[in-house]
């Protein structure tokens, strides 16, 4: 309990060290992490935050998911870490999902367009049998996000190799139509859950501090 009540203190100074810990309420890569403590602390940058996350780390509060990457880390806080931003601050923060494959999700969160072809190849649209081809994937994001075919193939090969997406032939030769597989089928539902999660950070936040 001692050690808790000193890291309760020890947190609580510095308006960046509050603004990283807090902002960690899902796992989180460290572009992300930067992105959510700047809501708090407008001046941090970008090697104020990896000081921030490696005392995290070495007081035992911050994990990483995916040590084998040598950039897009993901951190996400242990145990006593969630325990001293409850005692702290007051937050609550959920369990991590299980079976996440934190590499691949670092590899999507970090690329739009690899983001934005994973999720429209996972979303069902009020149009039945809606084939999802690389032509007809490119053309829903069209409406949202202008790209080319030859950016649409590179994400779908990407997806391919990190075996977030399989495909089958589809009725014209050399056709080919996506789908989603268990791996990114996690990684697209922890995505939702991050964004629920962070609608409502900012609704009790409030307003951006000039």
């Amino acid at each position: 309990m001692k050690e808790n009540d000193e890291l309760n203190h020890w947190v609580k100074r510095g308006r960046q060290r509050q603004a990283v810990i807090r902002a960690l309420e899902h796992p989180m890569c460290s572009s992300e992490l930067w992105e959510r403590a700047k809501r708090a602390a407008p001046q941090i940058q970008l090697r104020d935050l990896w000081l921030h996350v490696r005392q995290f780390e070495s007081r035992g509060l911050v994990v990483r998911l995916s040590p084998k990457l040598t950039t897009g880390k993901v951190y996400a806080l242990t145990d006593l870490g969630k325990e001293v931003l409850k005692q702290a601050f007051g937050v609550v923060v959920p369990p991590a999902p299980a079976r996440v494959h934190w590499q691949s999700y670092s590899l999507i969160v970090r690329a739009k367009v690899r983001r934005l072809v994973l999720q429209e190849i996972g979303t069902d649209h009020v149009l039945a049998n809606q084939l999802k081809t690389a032509s007809r994937i490119r053309k829903n994001l069209l409406e949202i996000h202008p790209l080319g075919l030859n950016a649409v193939l590179r994400a779908l090969r990407e997806l391919l190799a990190f075996g977030l997406i399989t495909f089958e032939a589809g009725p014209y030769r050399g056709e080919k139509i996506y789908c989603v597989t268990t791996r990114g089928k996690r990684i697209l539902s922890f995505l939702v859950q991050a964004s629920l999660l962070r609608l409502a950070s900012s609704r009790q936040q409030g307003p951006k501090p000039n």
